[in-house]
C-alpha cells in the first residue's frame, strides 16, 4: 500500500477524471474514492485511459454505514464504475452510531457481511473485541472477496 494517496472528495463533473490522470502522472499510485462522492465512474475512467496496469495502482473506496444492508450490490456497483474486478481497499466510510454496531466474527464463508445486530457492546463483549479475531464493525469481509468478486457476478 503507498504511503502518500490521492483523494477524489468534491471533486465532480468529470474533474475527479482530470485530476486523477495528472495525479497518476506525476506519480501517485493509491486513489481514494467512495460510492457517496459520485465521481467513481470519472475515477474509473481515468484509471482505464491511463495507461497503467490496473497492479500498478491501489484502489479505495468506501461504503456508508447506512449502506451495510446492501453491501453486495454496493460492492458491484462500485466495481463496475471503477472499471475493475477488484478493490485493494473498501472501507466503511464513517463509523457507525454504537446502536447500530454490529459483532462481526472471522470470516467462515465467502458472504461480504456477516452480522449478529447488539444494541450495546457490554464490558465482557468490549474487552473480545480487543482480542484477534474478535471486533465491533459494520462489515467483515472475506480474505479475497472484493477479488472474487466482478461487477457481472450474482
Amino acid at each position: 500500500m503507498p504511503l502518500i494517496g490521492f483523494g477524489t472528495w468534491k471533486l465532480r463533473h468529470g474533474q475527479a477524471r482530470e485530476a486523477v490522470l495528472a495525479a497518476l502522472a506525476v506519480g501517485y499510485r493509491h486513489v481514494d474514492t467512495a460510492t457517496m462522492y459520485g465521481n467513481e465512474a470519472d475515477v474509473g475512467q481515468a484509471l482505464a485511459e491511463s495507461g497503467l496496469d490496473r497492479a500498478e495502482v491501489f484502489v479505495t473506496t468506501k461504503i456508508r454505514p447506512s449502506d451495510a444492508g446492501r453491501a453486495g450490490d454496493i460492492l458491484r456497483q462500485s466495481l463496475q464504475a471503477l472499471r475493475t474486478d477488484y478493490l485493494d481497499l473498501w472501507l466503511v466510510h464513517w463509523p457507525p452510531p454504537r446502536r447500530g454496531m454490529i459483532r462481526t466474527s472471522p470470516p467462515s464463508s465467502r458472504s461480504v457481511a456477516r452480522s449478529e445486530p447488539r444494541s450495546r457492546p457490554s464490558r465482557r463483549r468490549k474487552r473480545r473485541a480487543a482480542t484477534p479475531g474478535c471486533a465491533f464493525c459494520i462489515l467483515s469481509i472475506p480474505t479475497g472477496a472484493c477479488r472474487s468478486m466482478s461487477p457481472t457476478s450474482s
